[in-house]
């Protein structure tokens, strides 16, 4: 009996330590893992469009790590490919996202990645209420889509949701045209 409990017990053990591993996070081997908590789990694209001021496809360019009161975060910046929804500037702007090269997040969206292009969706990040970084951020932690090919985007969320998994050309089409 007693070889048995601690075989069970040593089992469990195995499973929790390999759950969440950070080889599933935003880096392969961070030095820390970050927990967070999304305040809401979108169910449809109309949902969290109607939550964005800024609908974009964006292609990313440079990174880097930035600590806000002790916390990690990476500001990334993009090119403005088309704005979908909402206005913005074309050019360059900044998408700031919680975590870095060395500290995982494993509840918030995957870090982009130099190259690469996204649909966003993205609202104005504020420190304090009010005032203007000039940044954006992933609204949700969900709005965001990584092409894959031939204009479909899959969804790039660490996180679970239950927005499509992916987007494909008649759906861009619709952001665009549902203004």
């Amino acid at each position: 009996m007693f070889k048995k409990m601690a075989l069970f017990i040593l089992t469990a053990l195995t499973l929790v330590a390999g759950c969440g591993s950070p080889q599933s996070a935003n880096v392969d081997r961070p030095d820390e893992v970050l927990h967070s908590v999304t305040r809401h789990e979108y169910k449809s694209i109309a949902e969290i469009k109607s939550d964005s001021t800024l609908v974009a496809r964006v292609v990313a360019s440079t990174r880097k790590g930035k600590e806000i009161d002790g916390v990690p975060f990476t500001v990334t910046r993009v090119l403005v490919r088309e704005v979908l929804h909402g206005k913005t500037e074309r050019g360059h702007m900044s998408i700031i996202q919680l975590g870095s090269d060395k500290v995982a997040s494993l509840d918030t969206s995957r870090l982009l990645k130099n190259g690469q292009e996204y649909v966003l969706f993205l609202t104005e990040y504020h420190l304090t209420p009010g005032d203007r970084t000039g940044m954006h951020t992933i609204v949700g932690e969900q709005g965001i889509y990584r092409l894959v090919d031939s204009g479909r985007y899959e969804f790039a969320s660490g996180s679970h949701s239950r927005l499509p998994e992916a987007l494909r050309p008649r759906e861009i089409t619709a952001l665009r045209t549902a203004r």
